[in-house]
Formats: structure tokens, C-alpha cells, sequence
């Protein structure tokens, strides 16, 4: 019975990682605020902004998708249509997913891990779970390579129920300060991460390997 349950065991612990991954990767690249303060002076000028009011207005959408930020997002140096502010609340909805599932999967993934390796005294699902966390990143990259703005379009309609996040530049002028091509660079730096994790996985489970 430990035996015929150690496959489907060792799978669950693979999608885990991988989930935990994924995660890890969106809530890095959210928190990670030079991302965007490296294109600022692009910005600079527009809607008589400084730099620093831009960077102010960016540092409060960061606040409001962390974990412990406010209720209400309130741009101080730029209005919002009533239907930016519900795009925004939907967006935070999401990132607040990725980091529970981010706390929650990392406890979870510790201690399956133990009984796994108290049980089997093996880690097959570093194999597994580095493979999977490696191909998805891959599959997505080919498709940010091919046609961001249709993966970019793809990925609003699939999760969002609503047009809210098309935005008009006139009523929202946050959206002149948050260019398709700065979400590609984010996109990016999530597969890039997501791939890393995965190698990472793989070179753990060579390295035991050689010592068993």
C-alpha cells in the first residue's frame, strides 16, 4: 500500500513545488520596485509628473496589492474612473491569491516533504517537480516571444469578467505610466525566475543522487 501511494505522493509534492514556484515568482516581481523605478525618466514630464510624484504613485498601487495594505487605493497625484478603481480591487484579489498560496504552499510543501523522505527516503519529486516548473516557463516565453500583446489580451479576458481593464488614458492617466512593454518586463522576469526555481530543483536532485 506505501508503496503503490509513493507515485501519486511523489506527483502531488512536484505540482506543489511547482505551484509554490509560480507564486514565489509573481510576489517577487510584484515587491521587486526597481523594476519600474529603472523606467521612470521615461515618464517624467508626462501629466506634469516629477520623478518622484511618479515613483509616489507607483509606490501606492505596490502598497495596495501587498498582504497588509490599505482597503482603498487612492493615486495622490492622478484621478481614477470608478471602473479603474474595480479593475484594481480584481487585480489585488489576485496577487493576495499568489501569496497565500505562497504561504500556505510552503508550509504544506515542508512538511509533505518530511513524511515523503520519512517514509521513501528518496526525492523524486525534485525530478518531477523541476521538469514541470522548467516547461512552463518555457511554454509561456515561446508565446511572450510570438505575440506578447495577444498572451497580454488572452490573459485579461481569461481573468477578468469585465472590460474594466481597458482603460481610457483621458479618465485614467495611470495607464500612460504603465505601458504594455513594462508588464512584458515583468512577465518576463516571472519566467525567469520560474525557470531558475526549476533548475534549481534539478541540480538538488542530481546532487543527491551522486551521494546515494
Amino acid at each position: 500500500m506505501k508503496t503503490c501511494f509513493k507515485p501519486i505522493f511523489s506527483v502531488f509534492i512536484s505540482l506543489l513545488l511547482m505551484l509554490v514556484s509560480v507564486a514565489f515568482s509573481a510576489t517577487a516581481v510584484l515587491y521587486f520596485r526597481p523594476l519600474y523605478y529603472g523606467m521612470i525618466n521615461k515618464f517624467v514630464g508626462k501629466n506634469n509628473l516629477s520623478f518622484n510624484q511618479i515613483k509616489e504613485n507607483y509606490d501606492v498601487l505596490i502598497d495596495y496589492n501587498s498582504f497588509w495594505g490599505p482597503d482603498k487605493l487612492k493615486f495622490p497625484y492622478l484621478p481614477s474612473s470608478e471602473n479603474a478603481l474595480t479593475h484594481f480591487e480584481e487585480v489585488k484579489a489576485i496577487f493576495l491569491e499568489f501569496q497565500i498560496i505562497l504561504i500556505i504552499g510552503l508550509i504544506a510543501t515542508v512538511i509533505l516533504i518530511f513524511l515523503y523522505k520519512k517514509l521513501y527516503r528518496s526525492c523524486e519529486y525534485l525530478l518531477v517537480g523541476g521538469l514541470i516548473t522548467i516547461i512552463i516557463p518555457f511554454t509561456l516565453a515561446v508565446f511572450i516571444y510570438a505575440n506578447f500583446n495577444k498572451v497580454f489580451v488572452a490573459f485579461h479576458k481569461l481573468a477578468f469578467n469585465n472590460d474594466f481593464w481597458i482603460f481610457n488614458y483621458k479618465t485614467d492617466p495611470i495607464i500612460t505610466f504603465l505601458p504594455e512593454n513594462f508588464f512584458m518586463l515583468c512577465a518576463i522576469a516571472i519566467v525567469v525566475l520560474v525557470f531558475l526555481l526549476g533548475i534549481i530543483m534539478l541540480f538538488i536532485y542530481c546532487k543527491k543522487i551522486k551521494k546515494q
